[in-house]
């Protein structure tokens, strides 16, 4: 049923209910399918550039699935909110539902990357404990993939829209950064790579911040809202536009240099890294024997 909200100014504006009428809110459709179409022209911005390049990395594969699923989920939820009515709280639509795995499969796609580039870069010593490198390494990846696992299972049996969803996702754009961080100031035989590892870092914390803030702001201005008629929220489905706002820095700052220059070597076939060759100090007496 809709409802009537007072805004700050005074005005009694009538707001329908979006388990009725489609395009309830307005924003959140076109936002989202505004965001699908900047994901699929980076989409091909990368492919061409991947295609160009004589040698094929998994890095490339992997940024090009990030980018074809982020365009498909945004693209499909904002489809669905613009032509149907959203589903009451409590329940989901396929729709919903197939379009936030997606989205999942999207940030799975970058977050894989990353685990790649943490095999061929050297971990930090911690401390008294000592720890070698292949166990923080495994650490990072066993982290990564519960955290992909947990994701997927959230986005496939959650009943909030997309509210644990958008939390999920912002875990694994922070766990990204963390990657290219520690990326951006190793000492790569490839010195050029240490400036694209910042631009990533700067562009995934840059999204799980605003993942994270959508995630707060869905209970307020979300759909779920409408129960007590978006008390707090002025506008209704404004998130959705903050979000896509923020992210466009994300999207920008990835594409852009995966596209300039790809991690390349830092992207082996995801095998554990061997172990440098052991060092045999050889006595003088033995010189020339």
């Amino acid at each position: 049923m809709a409802c009537i909200k007072t805004t700050s100014k005074g005005m009694k504006v009538t707001i329908p209910d979006p388990t009725e009428t489609p395009n309830a809110h307005q924003q959140p459709p076109i936002v989202f399918l505004l965001g699908a179409g900047i994901q699929f022209m980076l989409l091909l911005v990368l492919i061409f550039k991947a295609v160009r390049r004589e040698k094929k990395t998994v890095s490339d594969l992997l940024h090009i699935l990030f980018f074809f699923f982020g365009s498909a989920g945004y693209g499909l939820y904002g489809v669905a909110t613009l032509i149907m009515a959203v589903e009451p709280v409590g329940s989901s639509k396929l729709t919903t539902i197939i379009s936030r795995l997606f989205m999942v499969a999207s940030w799975a796609s970058l977050l894989l990357n990353c685990c790649c580039l943490m095999e061929s870069i050297a971990m930090p010593v911690m401390g008294r404990f000592k720890m070698s490198q292949n166990s923080l390494r495994m650490i990072f990846h066993v982290f990564s993939l519960l955290l992909i696992l947990a994701a997927f299972v959230g986005a496939a049996i959650s009943r909030d829209h997309l509210l644990s969803t958008l939390a999920f996702l912002s875990a694994i754009s922070g766990t990204c950064a963390v990657s290219f961080l520690r990326a951006a100031y190793v000492d790569h035989v490839n010195k050029s790579l240490a400036g694209t590892n910042m631009m990533k870092f700067l562009g995934t914390i840059f999204g799980s911040v605003a993942l994270l803030v959508a995630a707060i702001l869905e209970p307020i201005c979300g759909y779920a809202a409408q129960k007590n008629c978006y008390e707090g929220c002025e506008v209704p489905g404004f998130h959705s536009l903050l979000l896509v706002i923020l992210l466009l820095g994300t999207w920008l700052f990835v594409g852009l240099a995966q596209s300039c220059s790809p991690d390349d070597g830092a992207i082996p076939s995801c095998r554990s890294s061997q172990t440098p060759p052991e060092v045999v100090q050889v006595a003088p007496s033995q010189v020339g024997t």
